[in-house]
């Protein structure tokens, strides 16, 4: 079974990262997703998600957002690096790491969002294409879920806002010269299935393609403005698939004028 949570527990802090960031995207997209929030033992992840690292969040099409007891341990060891690099943070992310962890529920969230958005057609090919070889445009569906992190940590004025921005700045740009693949179209099909076979060493290149749509994200909404998450869950929900990357930054472009040219400096 799932842990009891406990009052004003870290656990209740993920549930209301989760809350918060569900009333958000409802407010503006106007839908209401199923959602329930779990915090499972390593032995119950085990028997759940075999080959993913213990409590990497996970939200897998059931309605449901899955974490473990602790913080996963590359993000430990990312997180004491970064804290080593910029020590104005070493004593928060010491303090507050489980807390800093948690905001990532708004990113989950957004799957929840993104899921529901989708017609079930398309949903069902993306999970065979996902299990088979894979998915050329993963990046837009995780482009997607970062932008609902950034509208929840901007909208609620959150305290560690200025920390996700910054701990994603570093990993990128120190990180780059160590990353196997950068293409943001080789995330769904050659690092998915490096992940399969080696998901220790692997997982870094994953956190980098994260990093990577954070910092897209942050440009889209600093030159479009807020109106482009309302665009990004249009074209999430008119989305034709199967469909090239190329033929999806057009159709994203379609209903978000200009991405194309913040896309181009990123891809």
């Amino acid at each position: 079974m799932s842990r009891q949570k406990k009052a004003d527990s870290p656990d209740d802090y993920l549930s209301e990262m989760a809350q918060s960031t569900y009333r958000i995207l409802h407010d503006i997209l106007g839908i209401s997703p199923p959602m329930r929030v779990h915090l499972l033992t390593e032995s119950e992840w085990k028997q759940k998600f075999q080959g993913q690292p213990y409590g990497d969040p996970v939200a897998p099409g059931d309605g449901g957002i899955y974490y473990g007891n602790n913080v996963p341990i590359n993000w430990q060891r990312h997180f004491t690096d970064f804290s080593k690099f910029n020590l104005k943070y070493k004593d928060v992310i010491q303090s507050d790491l489980n807390l800093i962890f948690y905001c990532t529920a708004s990113h989950e969230v957004g799957h929840l969002f993104s899921n529901d958005l989708s017609s079930p057609k398309v949903l069902e090919q993306i999970e065979i294409d996902f299990s088979g070889d894979g998915i050329e445009t993963l990046w837009f569906y995780e482009l997607f879920s970062q932008y609902s992190m950034i509208m929840f940590l901007n909208k609620s004025n959150h305290p560690y806002k200025k920390i996700w921005l910054d701990f994603y700045r570093w990993f990128h740009d120190s990180k780059i010269d160590e990353i196997k693949y950068r293409r943001m179209d080789s995330w769904g099909v050659d690092l998915l299935k490096w992940m399969r076979e080696d998901v220790e060493n692997a997982s870094g290149n994953y956190l980098w393609f994260q990093a990577k749509s954070y910092l897209l994200c942050e440009e889209v909404l600093e030159v479009l403005g807020d109106e482009a998450f309302i665009g990004l869950a249009s074209a999430v929900k008119s989305m034709p698939y199967p469909i090239t990357t190329s033929k999806m930054v057009r159709h994203v472009d379609d209903n978000v004028p200009g991405f194309s040219k913040i896309w181009a400096k990123w891809k």
